[in-house]
């Protein structure tokens, strides 16, 4: 395995990445450690089923032809283990046959591309999917203290009183809200509530975050901390409502 970025206690967003061209997976994996990903480089099928088994992941990417356990056999082994039943995966092989695409969908892939493939489409597909992959807090209320989102209806209160966002603002909060703890760097927040990454938007990022801290109230007298990390992006943190 080859890790990009110490993931051991990285604070940004890990994915499991299985891929044995060393020319594709150069090119692929540095398009998303460059967005703010830490990767975990898997070249071996068997390797990549272990090392979910064993760690946390927010999004997996598989080949489909790799030495020894071949990618539909590491999907299903992904998918029939309850520890990581519900990861969001997404296949990226040469193989474009329709029976192919549709078989893989069938047994669990989340998303399908067809290689050759460009850098910027895989982190849009990947940002996509930690977009959508709230599974654990779509269709539930979660609260911290006396902020309350119910992630189904899109609503958010704050002492039981209806906080009005703009459809932009809502996007952002709920993003920030299902990945609390972690780094969401500038190229994943654009693509993921703008949905491109030019760097010219990238000050919408800092009005949107400034409205939020004041209307949800993410301040540490309420037991927020979002943070702006130098050069990268935001971390959304709940520490705890100060006595």
């Amino acid at each position: 395995m080859n890790t990009l970025k110490d993931t051991s206690s990285s604070p940004h967003v890990r994915v499991a990445f299985l891929e044995d061209d060393d020319i594709v997976g150069n090119i692929l994996i540095n398009a998303l450690t460059e967005a703010g990903f830490a990767v975990d480089w898997f070249k071996s099928g068997l390797e990549c089923i272990r090392s979910i088994q064993r760690q946390q992941y927010a999004v997996c990417v598989l080949d489909w032809m790799v030495p020894d356990v071949v990618g539909p056999d590491v999907l299903r082994a992904i998918r029939e283990s309850r520890k990581s039943s519900d990861l969001p995966i997404v296949f990226v092989t040469s193989r474009a046959e329709e029976h192919d695409v549709l078989s893989m969908l069938a047994i669990g892939a989340d998303d399908y591309i067809t290689k050759p493939v460009s850098a910027a489409i895989l982190v849009a597909r990947v940002t996509a999917l930690l977009r959508r992959s709230g599974q654990a807090t779509r269709g539930q209320k979660k609260s911290w203290g006396p902020l309350c989102v119910n992630f189904s209806s899109r609503t958010i209160f704050f002492d039981d009183v209806k906080i009005v966002l703009t459809k932009r603002e809502m996007e952002l909060a709920l993003f920030l809200l299902e990945n609390t703890e972690r780094l969401l760097t500038r190229t994943m927040l654009l693509k993921a509530v703008w949905q491109h990454s030019s760097t010219v938007e990238s000050r919408k990022i800092d009005v949107c975050i400034s409205t939020l801290r004041k209307k949800l109230n993410l301040t540490p007298t309420y037991g927020w901390q979002l943070s702006s990390v130098y050069g990268e992006g935001y971390r959304l943190e709940w520490i705890g409502k100060s006595s």
